[in-house]
């Protein structure tokens, strides 16, 4: 049996009934949501360890978005059984996958949701059903330099300026007033920076933008990590780039995106991610097997019931991702050691 928890699904009744602050108050929109996220934090059961201690090694591979927060949660996890060695690696989403398929890991740690071609090779190769656990939201964002006021683009841009073939417009788009004619950056030429090709980032911007197509090799970068993508953008005012919204930083800006070139344009935030109403999100997922039974070994599930707890959810929000609700907790985990709360209040 497939378990996905889709991000559509994402306590979108919580924020329907929670208000917006005004923005004349003192309370950003930011800062609201911020209390929200520490709210559902907060609603997470608390994890009580087991008194025997775990002999024995968890791998997960994939995801390099994914490979700082889940290293935390393994380090975290090891303080707690040090007889326990869990090794994340990165290396991309599709190096995960195929180190699963190999068997060389236990998770395959995926920053999208499996295509079905994806999922029915995996099954083949494995001649096993295989699950995904969804542990947080992300989106795909494009940054540029804070100092630049460009404030969206739409897929059809996008697509003219990182796709080589640019099937969606007419001409390939170079320079900033390509975008906007009153662009301070004038007819700078625009730096392109992403990550490696085989990133679930990648795959998911280019599943958006430029479906089919190869990017251009007309100034564009490819950086080492996502991080690196950042880093050019905060360094380079006429840079353009793609990465996850948890590596935001306050000298790049992430754009709002329209699926259409009417828009509406809509920016990443919590709510647009939890919501799904931003066009780039995306499920942060462990991708493995359940035995015949519908179980995991009992100590991965133990790294799962440690992953959803409050404590590891905490970690999650800590480096910026969105957090899911406690009423995502997979149904396969057993009961955790103590009751999940009720769904927070809503913050007045």
């Amino acid at each position: 049996m497939q378990i996905t928890i889709g991000i559509l699904s994402l306590i979108t009744a919580l924020y329907a009934t929670q208000s917006v602050p005004n923005p004349a108050t003192p309370t950003t929109l930011a800062q609201s949501e911020e209390l929200q996220e520490s709210e559902i934090v907060n609603a997470f059961p608390t994890f009580a360890p087991l008194d025997q201690p775990w002999i024995g090694k968890i791998s997960i591979t994939g995801s390099d978005t994914m490979a700082t927060a889940l290293s935390a949660l393994a380090d975290s996890f090891m303080s707690i059984y040090p007889k326990c060695t869990v090794v994340v690696r990165g290396g991309g989403s599709e190096d995960g996958i195929a180190s699963f398929i190999a068997g060389e890991c236990d998770f395959a740690s995926v920053s999208r949701a499996l295509s079905t071609e994806e999922k029915n090779a995996i099954e083949s190769a494995t001649k096993k059903k295989i699950i995904q656990i969804t542990i947080a939201a992300d989106a795909v964002c494009v940054f540029v330099n804070k100092d630049n006021p460009l404030k969206g683009m739409t897929s059809t841009q996008l697509n003219g300026a990182f796709s080589i073939t640019h099937l969606k417009t007419k001409a390939p788009i170079f320079r900033w007033n390509e975008i906007d004619p009153n662009s301070p950056l004038g007819d700078a030429w625009i730096r392109l920076h992403t990550g490696d090709r085989g990133s679930g980032t990648v795959k998911e911007f280019v599943r958006f933008a430029m479906p089919g197509e190869r990017f251009t090799t007309s100034l564009c970068f490819i950086e080492p990590t996502p991080s690196a993508v950042i880093n050019a953008c905060c360094a380079y005012k006429n840079a353009l780039g793609i990465a996850s919204f948890a590596l935001r930083q306050p000298r790049a800006r992430a754009l709002a995106i329209s699926a259409k070139d009417d828009g509406p344009f809509v920016e990443p935030s919590f709510k647009s991610i939890y919501d799904g109403s931003y066009p780039l999100s995306r499920p942060l997922t462990l991708v493995t097997f359940l035995d015949t039974t519908g179980k995991l070994s009992p100590m991965m599930t133990d790294f799962l019931r440690y992953v959803f707890s409050e404590t590891g959810v905490d970690v999650l929000s800590d480096l910026h991702l969105v957090t899911l609700h406690p009423d995502q907790i997979p149904a396969f985990i057993q009961a955790p050691a103590t009751p999940v709360p009720a769904t927070p209040a809503p913050i007045k």
